[in-house]
């Protein structure tokens, strides 16, 4: 490595000078080529947008305070919000780093093409109504800004971690140049192994170890005068900056540390070191210095192919997430479009089921939804035809023997009063039944408490017995207590006894009976019975006789009530309602409900006539 003295500084300073500083020396490369000249001015509007974002957050300091729904418009502090959200866009608006990127050509080319393509399609999404915006739309926003702010908290982090690194790097540098440069004093001349004649022979052979690069060099000062600068062309001509060397002639007299400056040419980080004589003057300073801006300029191109990279990466995921969001919500969308389909004249639509997550279980629940609907409607229908049949026969009756009463005959009046008395209690107990079986359904349905079976089959049998002329038995009779209606199920017992009392002859058999036991799945259950010795039902009308309104085809009387209410009370204590029966021989209606112990106080019931656990038996 040569040396430069006095003589040749002049040509070397006019040599660099076409270079200018270190930013104009970068630029001037660039600008060779047409792709350069677009990318210092790519640059250069980056440069006036990161001045801009650096003054931002002091701009926009009051506007947090502004930041308040329309609807306390008039609360107390909305017109001071207001005022001091006006300041700050007049503080935004006519500060010197808007006005800088507003006269940036390449500013204004990015801002116009900004509104074209963000501000408009953002402003016609926020003035279309809320529910104009698809579920789609909203989470594919809300994914491209989540996904926007964890690139851009990534990518800062990353840059400030990597800058704090490179600003320890270039100190750590620095400072060991300086100690290698003590250690090079202490070891003295390498050329004859002894002690340095003269400060000038150490500032020379100093300069000359020194590898310079366009980002650092170094420089040797002789009475505040450049003396040695190191070869080479393209390297940072630090011996041109007076603004360093005289804060590096100032800071020579104390310990050499790190310092910072920033000139009008670079923003240094620099060391100085001055070189003293045996009676201890000072003969010389050499200067070790690093341009911090061209350091950070490169990292700063590695991040702007980041940001290129992350919005691309941005616009892909964007446009995935839209396609993937879409096929996730497509069960969405044909429920939505069933259920514009389903009418209360055809419930039959049903939702596809598209695979197997949430959304497919989602599809299968509305599907159940719609089949309870469904049957409910369908039900509701049956029983209103069926009602208005049976209530339109005693209202026909009525309607006739009112048109042909006799009014002055007093027996016909007297007659018929007793015929219309007649058929209101039909249709009084017809639409008591139809409210039973109305109220089924409700939770409040049923007033559960503890019910004794003992005294509940004594009082059933007490109250049959008025029911008609019959052979009245109780054969079994279950002990204990559980958990039911006594009101629903002595309604329930008496109407099997009232059926068994129409369908049957006079003095025939009846018999009444309870038990209580364990079923064949081991779960504990009471059963409440009725056998008569009438016509019987045939097979093929059992079935028939368990809906509203339906009768056996032999000796159908009654109002086809009677089997659904006591089997909608069965249902109700979470039981059923047995059928066995023999044409001409009678039938057993058997009430099944399972037994559980009276809850009092206790958080969930327990039957005193499961069977015993392992744990148990091991007890006893």
């Amino acid at each position: 490595m040569s040396t430069e003295t006095t003589p040749d500084l002049e040509a070397a300073r006019e040599q660099r000078a076409a270079f200018g500083a270190p930013g104009g020396r970068r630029a001037a490369r660039l600008s060779a080529t047409p792709q350069g000249r677009i990318r210092v001015r790519a640059e250069r509007a980056v440069d006036e947008t990161a001045r801009f974002l650096s003054e931002l957050p002091v701009l926009l300091a009051g506007a947090r305070t502004a930041l308040l729904p329309v609807e306390a418009e008039d609360e107390p502090g909305m017109v001071k919000a207001r005022r001091a959200l006006s300041q700050t866009q007049d503080r935004i608006v006519h500060s010197d780093a808007a006005r800088r990127m507003r006269q940036n050509p390449a500013v204004v080319e990015a801002i116009a093409w900004g509104r074209r393509r963000v501000v408009a399609p953002m402003k016609e999404a926020v003035a279309r109504p809320r529910g104009g915006v698809s579920v789609r739309v909203r989470v594919l926003i809300y994914l491209t800004v989540l996904t926007g702010v964890a690139l851009t908290v990534a990518g800062t982090t990353a840059y400030v971690i990597e800058r704090g690194r490179i600003d320890a790097s270039i100190e750590s540098d620095l400072a060991r140049k300086a100690n290698d440069l003590v250690t090079f004093v202490e070891d003295g001349d390498p050329t004859t192994g002894e002690a340095f004649a003269d400060a000038e022979s150490i500032l020379r052979e100093a300069i000359r170890r020194v590898v310079a690069t366009p980002s650092e060099s170094a420089v040797a000062l002789v009475d505040g005068v450049p003396r040695f600068i190191p070869g080479g062309s393209d390297i940072l001509p630090i011996e041109s900056d007076g603004e360093l060397l005289t804060a590096a002639l100032a800071a020579a007299g104390g310990d050499p540390e790190v310092r910072a400056i920033s000139t009008d040419q670079a923003d240094y980080r620099y060391v100085s070191m001055p070189v003293e004589a045996a009676d201890g003057t000072v003969q010389g300073v050499i200067v070790y210095a690093v341009d911090r801006g061209e350091t950070i300029a490169e990292l700063a191109d590695s991040f702007q192919v980041y940001a290129v990279v992350a919005i691309l990466s941005l616009a892909a995921i964007s446009g995935f997430g839209y396609i993937t969001v879409g096929r996730l919500l497509e069960p969405i969308r044909l429920l939505d479009t069933t259920a514009r389909r389903i009418s209360t004249t055809d419930l039959s639509e049903r939702i596809p089921i598209v695979g197997d997550d949430d959304l497919a279980r989602l599809s299968e629940t509305v599907n159940q939804m719609l089949d309870r609907i469904e049957r409910a409607f369908s039900e509701q229908s049956r029983m209103l035809d069926d009602a208005s049949h049976e209530l339109r026969t005693p209202l026909t009756i009525m309607r006739t023997r009112l048109e042909l009463v006799e009014p002055r005959d007093a027996d016909s009046v007297l007659a018929t009063r007793d015929d219309l008395l007649d058929e209101v209690s039909r249709m009084t107990r017809l639409v008591e039944d139809l409210t039973t079986l109305a109220k089924a359904d409700r939770p409040e349905f049923l007033r559960l408490g503890a019910v004794d079976l003992a005294d509940l089959a004594e009082l059933a049998l007490i109250r049959a017995e008025t029911l008609g002329p019959r052979r009245w038995t109780l054969e079994a009779v279950a002990e204990g207590e559980v958990e039911a209606d006594a009101e629903r199920l002595t309604q329930a017992w008496l109407q099997l006894s009232a059926n068994a009392v129409r369908f049957s002859e006079p003095e025939s058999k009846v018999t009444l009976g309870s038990s209580i036991g364990v079923a064949d799945d081991d779960h504990p259950e009471f059963r409440l019975w009725v056998r008569d010795e009438g016509i019987g039902v045939a097979p093929e009308d059992i079935a028939r006789i368990r809906t509203r309104f339906g009768r056996a085809s032999a000796g159908g009387e009654g109002s086809g009530l009677g089997v659904p209410i006591v089997a909608a009370i069965a249902e109700a204590h979470e039981g059923r309602l047995d059928i066995e029966s023999t044409p001409g021989e009678g039938s057993t209606f058997t009430i099944v409900i399972p037994a559980y112990k009276p809850r009092g106080d206790q958080p969930a019931p327990e039957s005193p006539w499961a069977p015993p656990s392992a744990a148990r038996e091991d007890e006893a």
